[in-house]
């Protein structure tokens, strides 16, 4: 089924890796481009070729014009985006002339941002007590509680039952939440979704 697609993943991450082998052993041809000259990636027999792309956060229509020259000379089919790329690719991906596996924007703005998701989140799930940080009243409860950034990834800005102290040092408090903290053990999952079918 496979056998057929030329796959871009844009970002050369674990996860980038990890995919790369998954699409390998289907018999794709595995492309990976990034910003760096040497992510884990980039070494896997399980990729065919690796290009190295501008960062986006300063120049966005190099990264563009990078990008839709790997489609074009790579017969590229689908392209996934990871990480944050994921954000760049989304604002230029009506432009890139293959498949391209990201939301829009605003969507992916209200997954990300932890405030707005856990939101999206209690109607299907039960989840913990939350709260913006600015209206966190009683710091003394703070052991009872995980503080995150409203954007943050990989355990980035956070605090896990952490002392009044603490606290008192976090500047921008709007920018962040308290979670109530639930021990348990924990899942990690990933998959590609198109109108509902994985």
């Amino acid at each position: 089924m496979l056998s057929n697609k030329n796959i871009l993943i844009v970002g050369g991450s674990p996860v980038a890796l990890d995919l790369a082998r998954s699409f390998k052993r289907n018999n794709a041809k595995v492309i990976i481009a990034d910003v760096y000259h040497s992510p884990v990636s980039r070494w896997s027999n399980c990729v065919d070729k690796y290009f190295r792309i501008p960062p986006p956060v300063q120049a966005l229509e190099n990264f563009k014009t990078h990008l839709e020259r790997i489609i074009l000379e790579e017969n590229i089919t689908d392209c996934i985006p990871t990480y944050e790329d994921s954000f760049h690719v989304s604002k230029i991906k009506n432009t890139l002339n293959c498949k391209v596996w990201i939301s829009d924007l605003e969507l992916l703005n209200s997954l990300h941002r932890k405030d707005h998701f856990i939101k999206l989140a209690a109607g299907y799930f039960d989840i913990p007590k939350t709260i913006n940080l600015n209206e966190f009243e009683n710091l003394s409860q703070s052991q009872n509680f995980i503080f995150k950034q409203i954007y943050s990834r990989f355990a980035n800005s956070i605090y896990i039952k952490p002392s009044q102290k603490v606290l008192e040092k976090i500047e921008s408090k709007s920018e962040w939440i308290a979670q109530e903290f639930i021990d348990g053990i924990e899942y990690c999952a990933y998959s590609i979704w198109e109108n509902g079918v994985c």
